[in-house]
């Protein structure tokens, strides 16, 4: 379990700066489009497209390296009060939220994701865009959400039972 939590968070760490580097290439074409449109009279309609594709996959892709790190949403005014023991528990309980809810989007986005690959669908403006890869980029950042999630679990409960035997004298019952 210990390489395979090695391997997903070596990946999610990858898909993050893939994220960061699709956030530039969006401030990159909006400001390109903003210049053609309102300085040049060019106006140009593929960097607004691509940029709301990109996002799609600067959102999805980091999902998983956002929950390693722990800034995912939660309220900290009650987090930062918890015991740690507390706050293993309310990992625990987040990382199997964050897998039960990316079973769907996985299931459902790869469905349609595929749907769209084998249709070959097209964006409906001018440039007709493929829109194949960024629809399959929400069921792919799902799925290393949802390892990252499992994994999250699997750390927090080694933690807990590393805490218990220290606590115990190193006897469980």
């Amino acid at each position: 379990m210990e390489r395979l939590g090695n391997i997903v968070e070596r990946t999610n760490i990858f898909f993050s700066y893939i994220g960061a580097i699709f956030i530039i290439l969006m401030v990159v074409l909006v400001v390109m489009s903003v210049i053609n449109r309102y300085f040049l009279g060019v106006p140009m309609n593929w960097p607004s497209e691509i940029s709301q594709y990109l996002q799609c996959a600067a959102v999805m892709l980091p999902a998983g390296y956002c929950l390693r790190i722990g800034i995912h949403t939660r309220v900290d005014i009650f987090y930062e009060g918890f015991s740690p023991r507390k706050r293993m528990w309310v990992e625990i309980y987040s990382g199997l939220f964050a897998f039960c809810s990316s079973i769907p989007i996985i299931w459902y986005g790869a469905i349609i994701g595929w749907n769209s690959f084998t249709a070959g669908e097209r964006s409906s403006s001018a440039d007709q865009l493929p829109l194949w890869p960024s629809v399959m980029s929400v069921p792919l950042g799902a799925f290393f959400l949802g390892l990252q999630g499992l994994i999250s679990v699997w750390q927090n409960l080694i933690s807990l039972r590393n805490q218990h035997k220290r606590c115990s004298g190193g006897k469980l019952p």
